[in-house]
């Protein structure tokens, strides 16, 4: 079988495949070949439309700082994208075909499993935040869980590390601020955009 790419009068490119096979007398001698040619332009631009909507799709995962994992039931790992992320649960190794929930921490493969075994059930997002150990530091992860065709489900999973140091130090502000005000020896209020007081320091 080969395929080829041929041209008509005016230009237009086509693509043909044709099956070629020889025929044998009574002796096994290869006395003719017949040939069936067939046109296959339509399968060929398809195929260049998958490669190229795959191709996007991977440089878009590639821009996000999301890792996605699509599993089944089981929780084992049917495709997994971005997973050489520097927030990966897993570095340079080859995920396919094993069990996602088998790799990570214990902790977090339980509470994936959990979400998966409800999302399959529900037909509903799970959402979900776990903290795991990568390279000597604790990581904060939230999961998002969608599920697809039957018995498969999507793990979006991203690390909120930094957000939640952010968050931590905003209160951490917010209390010394709060302290501050309340040592003092002058009022101090915070109103809302009608004038209702929303705090109003310790002394008053």
């Amino acid at each position: 079988t080969v395929k080829l790419l041929n041209y008509s009068k005016n230009g237009t490119p086509h693509w043909i495949e044709v099956h070629i096979s020889p025929i044998r007398n009574d002796r096994g001698e290869v006395t003719h070949v017949i040939a069936v040619e067939a046109d296959i332009t339509q399968r060929k631009l398809t195929e260049a439309a998958l490669q190229q909507s795959y191709s996007s799709m991977t440089s878009f995962i590639e821009a996000i700082p999301d890792i996605l994992y699509l599993v089944d039931r089981d929780g084992i790992c049917l495709a997994d994208f971005g997973r050489n992320k520097d927030n990966s649960h897993i570095m340079g190794e080859d995920v396919v075909g094993k069990s996602l929930l088998a790799l990570v921490a214990p902790v977090a493969g339980d509470m994936i499993q959990a979400g998966v075994d409800a999302a399959l059930s529900t037909g509903t997002m799970q959402s979900l935040q776990y903290r795991v150990g990568l390279n000597g530091k604790i990581r904060h992860h939230d999961a998002r869980i969608v599920p697809q065709s039957e018995g498969t489900a999507l793990v979006v999973v991203r690390d909120v590390t930094e957000s939640k140091a952010l968050e931590e130090e905003l209160r951490n502000s917010e209390a010394r601020f709060h302290e501050f005000l309340n040592q003092g020896s002058v009022m101090a209020w915070i109103t809302d955009a009608e004038a209702r007081v929303e705090y109003l320091n310790a002394p008053y």
